[in-house]
């Protein structure tokens, strides 16, 4: 019994994980990057947005993207990547 509640739980944490990772892909700012020189970007499935100012945090006009594709000019920190 106490191994089919364990596979009970352990599934249900599973599709909670699913859910809760299609949300996130979805939506508009997936992942927040910081670049080299400081500046950062909002990186979604669909889109790509920089951050001009550093102060203000208002997106400039963001670039939609398709499989593969990256936002041209931008470099990522190396810190994040090792």
């Amino acid at each position: 019994m106490a191994v089919h509640r364990l596979v009970v739980v352990a599934a249900a944490v599973a599709l909670l994980s699913l859910v809760l990772n299609n949300v996130a892909t979805f939506s508009s700012n997936w992942v927040l990057q910081v670049l080299e020189d400081g500046r950062r970007r909002s990186v979604g499935l669909w889109r790509a947005c920089a951050y001009e100012d550093m102060h203000a945090h208002e997106p400039t006009a963001c670039q939609r993207l398709s499989w593969g594709s990256e936002l041209a000019g931008y470099q990522e920190s190396r810190s994040t990547v090792k």
